[in-house]
């Protein structure tokens, strides 16, 4: 195939030749794409020490002088897909606990070594996200497994991965997943480092644990009675037990699974969609051997 010719004492910047693109610094030839251009971060690594630094108390600190005290709260006991109920109360040391340094009006304090204050309010439920979830789609022949799909948060992402399960194995297990470009093609242009493509993966598979800790144990049918009128419908149900041998069971045919799995499922799905979408709108809708200037970059 015949390929274009470049114009003389042209090199590098936008060209109106059909099918010709701008010099690529990085690639060293004609017919490159441009490299993106990163964008200037709204704060610096000075903005943050400066703000750390006003928010910062210490002993030389003149508390009745503060507006606001900022206070960071952690929970490293939380589990995904729980809720919780917080309410905090702050306490702080008696500098005359103890001590004679104290007037008439504040003995009572003396011997109260930390000074706590009320309990806040009880503000709303905090909902963990999950990040790992399983559905069962369907029964295999003969109910002799279920057809599943794992859906794992990961590096940013949610992924998904179909599992055909059998009673007595675990549900999920860690997969090679080949990295997808904008617009869902499998395998990297190998032109970049990872995460410079705004989210674009580049290189080779990567490999997802879609392990969920839960192990198939049977399929079985089950009769229910739907509407006012008490309306029997039969549908398979799957039994499964945790890490902490408790069983479950779960409708094991989408169409009858209860709201809160559909409602999962949906929010999963346009979670997806939309990060994808996302990635074709950044990506893909530049034409080729245009500058991709104020393209977002992820580091």
């Amino acid at each position: 195939m015949m390929q274009p010719q470049p114009q003389p004492g042209r090199r590098g910047g936008r060209t109106n030749e059909p099918g010709m693109m701008g010099m690529d610094p990085m690639m060293g030839m004609e017919g490159g794409m441009q490299p993106m251009r990163p964008t200037r971060p709204v704060r610096t690594q000075q903005n943050i020490e400066k703000d750390y630094n006003t928010a910062l108390i210490s002993d030389r600190t003149k508390i009745n002088t503060l507006k606001d005290i900022m206070v960071w709260i952690h929970d490293d006991s939380a589990i995904p897909g729980a809720t919780y109920q917080y309410r905090v109360r702050y306490g702080v040391f008696n500098p005359i606990a103890g001590k004679n340094w104290f007037a008439p009006d504040s003995k009572p304090y003396q011997s109260h070594v930390v000074l706590w204050s009320p309990y806040t309010e009880l503000p709303d439920p905090v909902k963990i996200p999950k990040m790992l979830h399983m559905f069962p789609m369907d029964v295999l022949a003969n109910n002799s497994g279920v057809k599943m799909e794992v859906y794992k948060y990961y590096m940013g992402q949610w992924r998904m991965e179909n599992f055909e399960v059998l009673p007595g194995q675990i549900i999920g297990k860690p997969m090679e997943t080949k990295p997808k470009t904008a617009g869902g093609m499998e395998g990297g242009m190998g032109l970049m480092n990872p995460g410079m493509m705004g989210g674009m993966e580049t290189g080779g598979p990567l490999l997802v644990d879609y392990a969920t800790g839960n192990m198939l144990v049977d399929v079985i049918q089950t009769l229910d009675w739907l509407g006012t009128n008490y309306r029997q419908r039969a549908y398979p149900m799957m039994l499964y037990i945790d890490a902490n041998n408790q069983m479950f069971t779960l409708a094991a045919r989408k169409q009858f699974w209860p709201r809160e799995i559909t409602s999962e499922y949906n929010a999963v799905k346009q979670e997806m969609t939309r990060t994808s979408g996302q990635m074709d709108t950044n990506m893909m809708t530049t034409p080729m051997g245009m500058p991709m200037e104020g393209m977002p970059m992820v580091f």
